[in-house]
């Protein structure tokens, strides 16, 4: 993407207080009380768990502001859980959360197995292990659960094969 459309940059710790700015706009989108330390406890210890080699964090920029996140997380040598992905309303069903996704599993791809993205077809490599769609979380605050399925958030692990 060129000029001032929105383009996918990996993240660092810099660039936790625009993240938090943007997960807060999300919540405020649904009327919910957003308190980072709270909410967002591993971006406020961002070394600890985006940093490689534990992960890697990715933000979308347009016009200067982050308007999109995701986060992965090594929870060991052959399993990553994705974190964080929220976007700005006018982005969504635009296919950029689907560009945060694939950011995600390109680093899963070479991070995790040591092998370059071309190395093998990603069928051989990921398989999903814990992926729920939203509508089948539980949650003991309904609103969240609602919010989440509007936003389309996706939280899960992927085992590289």
């Amino acid at each position: 993407m060129t000029g001032s459309g929105p383009v996918i940059a990996p993240a660092d710790r810099a660039d936790v207080p625009g993240v938090i700015a943007l997960i807060g706009r999300v919540y405020a989108e649904y009327g919910f009380v957003f308190d980072p330390p709270v909410e967002v406890p591993d971006l406020l210890a961002f070394e600890r768990h985006y940093e490689p080699p534990r992960g890697a964090f990715f933000v979308v920029r347009q016009a200067g502001s982050i308007v999109g996140s995701v986060g992965v997380e090594r929870l060991d040598g052959a399993t990553a859980e994705l974190h964080r992905l929220y976007l700005d309303a006018p982005l969504r069903g635009r296919g950029t959360g689907r560009g945060l996704v694939e950011e995600v599993l390109a680093w899963c791809r070479t991070a995790c197995t040591g092998a370059s993205t071309s190395a093998r077809p990603a069928s051989a490599r990921c398989r999903t292990t814990r992926t729920r769609p939203a509508s089948t979380v539980s949650s003991v605050r309904s609103d969240v659960h609602s919010a989440s399925k509007r936003r389309c958030l996706w939280h899960g692990s992927a085992r590289l094969t």
